[in-house]
C-alpha cells in the first residue's frame, strides 16, 4: 500500500499517555459502534483533536468542540477531516483545547 515509511503498527502498548503526547491528532475510524470509548476520553484529556466515525459512544463523546465526526466507511470524508486538521494548526489547537472540558462532561 506504500505506507510502510509513514505508519508503524505498535501492537499492544501499556504506556498510552506517552503515545498520546507524541501525537498531533487522534484518529479511530470505527466500523462498528462502541458503547463507550475510553480511548476517546484519554485522547481528549491529552488535548488531541479527535477524528472518528459518527456512531455509537463516539458520537456522544466527540462533538464540534473537540473533534470531527465522519460517516462510517466514508473514506473521502475521513481523508478530508484529516487533511483539514493536518493543514490547519489553529484548528488542531482549537479542537485540542476543547478536549479536556468535553472529557469531563457527563454523557
Amino acid at each position: 500500500m506504500g505506507i510502510a515509511g509513514r505508519v508503524r503498527f505498535l501492537g499492544q502498548w501499556s504506556d498510552v499517555s506517552s503515545l498520546l503526547r507524541a501525537a498531533d491528532i487522534f484518529c479511530q475510524p470505527n466500523q462498528m459502534p462502541e458503547p463507550f470509548g475510553i480511548v476517546f476520553i484519554e485522547a481528549l484529556l491529552a488535548r488531541l483533536p479527535v477524528v472518528t466515525s459518527a456512531m455509537g459512544g463516539a458520537s456522544e463523546i466527540v462533538d464540534e468542540s473537540c473533534g470531527l465526526l465522519v460517516p462510517r466507511s466514508d473514506i473521502d470524508a475521513l481523508a478530508g477531516a484529516l487533511r483539514q486538521l493536518i493543514e490547519s494548526a489553529p484548528l488542531r489547537a482549537k479542537l485540542g483545547s476543547g478536549g479536556p472540558a468535553r472529557a469531563r462532561v457527563p454523557v
